[in-house]
């Protein structure tokens, strides 16, 4: 029998061996890799998490098309390990891709797009422009924004699920300059 290497107490299940199981481009593929990812951006390896997920967007565009819902979870989950990475400049396009597609898809009301906007607001205030763009907002304020206190709010203060699609269709400014 075959001694395991050091820290694996188990084979890799055969379908992370996906050469001999899978095409490289199968969808199969690219959620382990995606799976994979997850792990690792856990276990603190973000760039190599990076690679992973980058491979698995890759793969979900080609089978499903631009503007598929997987996708936007690819998308979602590259903007966090980008975030992770402290590359906010580059995780904002692509978080705010997955809100478009999944605005799209499932209507502004849906958790789903209300899980897309605070991630689009995390990033923002990541760039210290959250303030900027808050106190212009259609939604009155003009303070910072805060967490979202509900996905059925029916409130149009800054920071309410129904004020962020209107901040986002305008558009958000650049970063203030210092």
């Amino acid at each position: 029998m075959a001694k395991q290497p050091t820290g694996f107490p188990f084979s890799p299940p055969r379908e992370l061996q996906y050469p001999a199981v899978y095409r490289p481009g199968h969808p199969a593929v690219g959620t382990r890799l995606n799976n994979l990812a997850g792990i690792l951006q856990k276990l603190g390896q973000a760039e190599a998490a990076r690679r992973l997920q980058e491979r698995a967007l890759a793969i979900s565009e080609a089978v499903y098309g631009p503007d598929d819902p997987e996708v936007a979870t690819y998308l979602n989950n590259l903007a966090a390990i980008l975030l992770e990475l402290g590359q906010p400049e580059a995780a904002r396009p692509l978080q705010e891709r997955a809100l478009a597609i999944s605005e799209a898809v499932y209507g502004p009301g849906h958790p789903a797009v209300a899980i897309r906007l605070s991630n689009v607001a995390m990033i923002l205030r990541e760039l210290a422009t959250a303030g900027a763009w808050s106190s212009r907002s259609p939604c009155g304020g003009g303070g910072q924004l805060g967490p979202m206190q509900s996905t059925n709010s029916t409130s149009s203060r800054p920071g309410s699920v129904d004020c962020f699609p209107q901040l986002i269709r305008q558009g958000l400014p650049e970063p203030p300059s210092a």
